[in-house]
C-alpha cells in the first residue's frame, strides 16, 4: 500500500520516483541498446528482402529474366499456318522470309493389339533391338491361376514393366479409340522399330507386325531461293538462328509462308529493366552505407514517447534509423561483389551504351544507358550482347561467365546461403537462430531481471517511508496529547 506523506508532510511519490531515476536510466539504456539491435536487424532484413526480390526476378530463368533464352528473340516470325509449323528466333536470328514444305513428319514405330485379337491369343511376343542386342519380351494373356484372361489394364502394366526392364523405350497404353493396346516407341525416325506378334495356345500366329518409324522430310527455302532439305528423326531444327518446329504435314501445292521481322524493342526494354533494378538495389544499399549518424538521437524511452505527439515520434525514430548501417563491412563486401560482377565486362557494356554515371562520388556504381546505342548494338549483333549478360563460364571454378552468371554466384554466396554473413547475423523474417536475435533475447532477459529489481527497490523505499510515516504519526499523536494535557 502506497503512503501519502500526510504525517511527514513529504511528497513520498516524488521522492521515490527521483530516487529510482538512476536505476531507471540503467534499465532504459539496456532497452535502448536492444531497440537499436532490433532496428538494425530490420534494416538489414529490408536489404535482404530487396536483394532476394532482385535475384528472383533477374537471376532465375523465368518470365522477364535475361537468363531465359526466349527473351533474347530479336526477330519475330509469323506463319501462314501456325498449326503446322512454329518459328522462333534466337539471339542470332536474321530477319527473313521462308517457304516451308512438310512432306513427312518424323514418327515413332507403333502397333495396336485389338481387343478381338487379344481374346483369341495366349501370348504377346515383342522383339526389339536395344543397342546391338535383340531383346525378346513375352507376356501371357492368361491369368496365372487359370481363372481366365488378364484384363487390358493388367496386360498394359505387365508389358510396361517388362519393356522397361529390357531397356526398351517402347510404352504400352490402352486406347479407347483404337479398342486395343497401343505400343509406341519414344524414339522417332527409321531407327525406331520393333516386331510384335500374338500366338494362340498351339503357337499359331494370330497377329504379326514389323513396326517402323518414319524420318522427317521437309524443304525450307529462304528469300534468296536457297533451299535446305531436312531429313532425320527430329521434327525441329535450327537454321541461321531460327528454330523451326513441325507439327503437321502440308499440301505440296500450298506450302507454308513464314515472314520474319527484326524487333529488338522488347529485348531492349528487358535490358533497361534489369539495369534500372540493378541501380535501385545498389542505390538502396549504398544509401545506408553512406548515411551519416547523429548520435544524439537514441530510441525513445516510454516517458519520452508519452511527452511527444505521434508525428514527433515518427520523425524522431526516422532520425534514429539514419546512419545505423554506416560503413558496415558486410554491406561494403556485398556492394563490392555486385559491382565486381560488371567490372571485367565494363568495356563491352560501354560499347553497347551502358556505362557508369559521371557523378561517381555520390552515385557509386550506378549505370546510365544510351538506349539508341543499345538498340544499335542489338540490331547489329544480339548474340554478342547476350554473351555479355549470360554466357556460361568456361569451367566450374572460372569467373569468366556473363554478368548474370557472376551475379548468381554472388547472390548464392552472400544472400541465399545459410552460411552467408548477413543471414548468420540477422536472419530472414521469422528467424530466431541468428546472432542478433540471440543478443536481443539475452537483453530481454536482462531487462526483465532489472525491471523486477527496480520494482523491489521501489517497494523497499515505500516500505521505508511507510515506517517513517507511522513513527511520525505516533509522535504527532503524542505531541497532540501532551499539548492537550498542558493546555487543560
Amino acid at each position: 500500500m502506497r503512503v501519502s506523506g500526510l504525517a511527514t508532510g513529504m511528497d513520498i511519490d516524488t521522492i521515490v520516483k527521483d530516487s529510482m531515476k538512476p536505476y531507471r536510466m540503467k534499465v532504459d539504456k539496456v532497452q535502448q541498446n536492444n531497440d537499436v539491435y532490433a532496428m538494425k536487424q530490420q534494416l538489414y532484413r529490408d536489404i535482404l528482402k530487396d536483394s532476394k526480390e532482385f535475384a528472383s526476378k533477374h537471376l532465375e530463368a523465368k518470365k522477364d529474366s535475361l537468363l531465359l533464352s526466349s527473351n533474347w528473340e530479336a526477330v519475330k516470325f509469323s506463319s501462314s499456318n501456325e498449326s503446322a509449323v512454329t518459328i522462333k528466333g534466337t539471339a542470332g536470328a536474321i530477319a527473313g522470309n521462308y517457304t516451308i514444305d512438310i512432306q513427312e513428319l518424323a514418327t515413332s514405330a507403333s502397333a495396336t493389339l485389338k481387343d478381338s485379337e487379344l481374346t483369341s491369343a495366349t501370348t504377346i511376343d515383342i522383339v526389339v533391338k536395344v543397342g546391338l542386342v535383340d531383346k525378346n519380351i513375352t507376356v501371357s494373356t492368361d491369368k496365372a491361376d487359370g481363372s481366365g484372361k488378364k484384363s487390358s489394364a493388367e496386360l498394359v502394366e505387365e508389358l510396361n514393366t517388362n519393356l522397361k526392364a529390357s531397356g526398351s523405350d517402347i510404352t504400352a497404353k490402352y486406347s479407347e479409340f483404337s479398342k486395343g493396346i497401343s505400343l509406341e516407341t519414344k524414339t522417332l525416325g527409321l531407327g525406331a522399330s520393333f516386331t510384335v506378334g500374338l500366338k494362340d495356345a498351339i503357337g499359331t500366329p494370330v497377329f504379326s507386325k514389323n513396326a517402323i518409324g518414319k524420318d522427317a522430310k521437309v524443304t525450307i527455302t529462304n528469300s534468296k531461293g536457297e533451299s535446305y532439305n531436312h531429313t532425320g528423326n527430329s521434327n525441329s531444327l535450327i537454321l541461321d538462328g531460327v528454330e523451326f518446329t513441325f507439327t503437321t504435314k502440308t499440301d505440296a501445292a500450298n506450302p507454308i509462308k513464314v515472314t520474319g521481322k527484326g524487333d529488338v524493342t522488347a529485348l531492349k526494354d528487358k535490358i533497361v529493366g534489369f539495369v534500372n533494378d540493378y541501380n535501385k538495389l545498389l542505390e538502396g544499399i549504398s544509401a545506408k552505407l553512406y548515411e551519416k549518424r547523429d548520435k544524439k538521437y537514441m530510441p525513445l524511452t516510454p516517458d519520452q514517447r508519452k511527452a511527444m505527439s505521434e508525428d514527433e515520434v515518427k520523425l524522431w525514430e526516422g532520425k534514429v534509423k539514419e546512419g545505423q548501417l554506416r560503413k558496415d563491412s558486410d554491406l561494403e563486401r556485398l556492394v563490392g561483389a555486385i559491382k565486381g560482377a560488371l567490372s571485367p565486362l565494363m568495356g563491352k557494356l560501354e560499347k553497347m551504351g551502358i556505362k557508369p554515371i559521371k557523378n561517381y562520388a555520390d552515385k557509386n556504381g550506378i549505370l546510365v544507358i544510351d538506349e539508341f546505342k543499345l538498340v544499335a548494338a542489338l540490331e547489329n549483333d544480339a548474340t554478342a550482347v547476350k554473351d555479355v549478360f549470360n554466357k556460361a563460364p568456361s569451367g566450374d571454378k572460372t569467373k569468366d561467365g556473363g554478368i548474370l552468371n557472376s551475379l548468381q554466384d554472388i547472390f548464392n554466396e552472400q544472400i541465399n546461403s545459410v552460411t552467408a554473413p548477413l543471414i548468420k547475423k540477422v536472419g530472414l523474417e521469422g528467424s530466431l537462430t541468428n546472432e542478433y536475435s540471440k543478443i536481443m533475447d539475452k537483453n530481454k532477459v536482462q531487462i526483465a531481471v532489472m525491471e523486477r529489481q527496480l520494482v523491489q527497490k521501489e517497494n523497499d523505499l515505500y516500505l521505508k517511508y511507510s515506517r517513517l510515516e507511522s513513527q511520525m504519526a505516533k509522535l504527532n499523536s503524542q505531541s497532540a496529547y501532551l499539548s492537550k494535557q498542558f493546555g487543560a
